[in-house]
């Protein structure tokens, strides 16, 4: 038998078979898919009981009292409790998108003498997850900061009320796994605890200092083949109606794909072990876009394969010149992504100077060093941002700016991406088979 018919015959009997396993004498919901997602959903039902994608409300009840007594101080009080206060800084990392059932590690610090780019850096060396904020806030001898909502398993690992380090900083830690999948919100509040130790004795107030709702996109997982998309069987009637139409459609697959094998060979070559033509060359910044990089990396992986995506952290080994390793990357490359968040523009160093503006810049070094290299450059638009004006950016990155870009949003990701990836095969099958010519970084 030839190859090309043992292929038609598996994709004939393949639906058969999956479709006769499944039609076993067994109570409707008995099987173990429906089962676990009847209990999450049975789970959530007092939980999301309003219509649209479900919602996670990670929400601190901001100036709570802790006696509730009629002696608390009043909202004039208040406002002059609040005024006093001191001024510190904040750092906390806030993922994007997590993963189903996957944990993060959600961290906050807090310190009223160091500057909020220390706490960042110190965030940065913990490799948190996410993009990280800064903000001022009013601070007390003691703060509370507290994680709470439908929709996460969350474990506390430091104390939600601790006294505040003058001198260091005090930090506070959550383990975090979402247990449903959405656009979710993740709300996060910080409360100075004062005393107002009135003759009447000690009176706790939580006075809020800050108070903030991000959006934490958690993917479905992809469904299994066939089985997901099987109708629900309805008695015996579907121990032969399912093959009689599975049969047919298992055929009318095998013959698409093989229609189309001629297709793929043109392109193939592009991804065969060695033609650094195929390569696609991720390029953003991690304090901009670290999370939705890495999600779209994982995405092209499971479209292009491992070895055909390169991005930094994930593909440059210990003891490697980051510099060289990512000039080869570049040439060795025939697509180069360029992620773009709101931040990518205009965000800036430890001295307050815009960060592309430094001829040394990593991510300034990647696209100017693509846009030299003439190959297929495409803009990745994320977080809503908008594509940056030619006279907004240094002139080597100029020619950015008359790319065309693919927005990528949450709420149409598969789609986007799917149209990214589209995208980038047709570059890919435009390039020359010989790999191009080295390219010296600019500088």
């Amino acid at each position: 038998m030839r190859p090309r018919h043992g292929l038609v015959l598996l994709f004939v009997l393949l639906p058969a078979l999956v479709a006769l396993s499944g039609c076993s004498e067994q109570p409707p919901g008995s099987n173990a898919a429906n089962t676990n997602t009847n209990a999450i959903r049975n789970a959530n039902t007092s939980v999301n009981t309003s219509p649209g994608p479900p919602t996670i409300d990670l929400r601190i009840n901001a100036n709570a009292r802790v006696n509730g007594n009629a002696n608390a101080a009043s909202p004039s009080q208040i406002a002059r409790i609040k005024e006093a206060l001191g001024v510190g800084n904040i750092a906390f990392n806030v993922p994007p998108s997590m993963r189903l059932e996957e944990t993060q590690t959600i961290m906050l610090l807090l310190s009223p003498t160091e500057s909020a780019e220390v706490l960042k850096g110190q965030l940065q060396n913990r490799n948190a997850a996410g993009n990280i904020e800064t903000h001022n806030v009013k601070v007390s001898g003691r703060m509370q900061a507290k994680l709470t909502g439908d929709g996460f398993h969350i474990t506390p690992v430091a104390p939600e009320e601790q006294r505040v380090n003058k001198q260091g900083q005090t930090q506070w830690k959550w383990d975090v796994r979402p247990t449903r999948t959405g656009t979710l919100k993740l709300h996060v509040v910080l409360n100075a605890v004062v005393d107002t130790n009135d003759r009447a004795g000690t009176h706790l107030e939580y006075i809020d200092s800050f108070d903030q709702t991000y959006v934490v996109d958690v993917p479905s997982p992809s469904p299994t083949p066939f089985v997901a998309a099987a109708p629900a069987r309805a008695g015996r009637v579907w121990s032969w109606l399912l093959p009689v139409l599975l049969v047919p459609a298992g055929g009318a697959a095998a013959w698409l794909w093989l229609r189309g094998r001629g297709r793929r060979r043109r392109i193939s070559h592009f991804f065969d072990a060695g033609a650094g033509e195929s390569r696609i060359f991720l390029s953003y910044r991690r304090d901009d876009t670290a999370g939705h990089a890495g999600r779209l990396r994982d995405a092209l992986v499971a479209r292009f394969g491992p070895e055909r995506v390169f991005m930094d952290l994930e593909s440059i080994r210990a003891g490697e010149d980051f510099v060289e390793v990512l000039k080869k990357a570049i040439d060795s490359s025939g697509v180069v992504v360029v992620v773009i968040g709101r931040q990518w523009l205009s965000i800036t160093d430890k001295k307050g100077n815009r960060r592309l503006d430094n001829p040394e810049d990593f991510v300034r070094l990647e696209v100017e060093t693509a846009l030299r290299r003439g190959g297929s450059v495409i803009p990745a638009l994320v977080q809503g941002a908008q594509m940056p004006a030619e006279d907004a950016l240094p002139e080597p990155l100029a020619k950015l700016a008359r790319r065309n870009a693919i927005e990528i949003s949450d709420a149409r990701w598969v789609f986007d991406v799917g149209r990214l990836a589209e995208a980038i095969e047709g570059a890919l099958a435009r390039e020359p088979a010989k790999p191009p010519e080295p390219s010296p970084l600019p500088g």
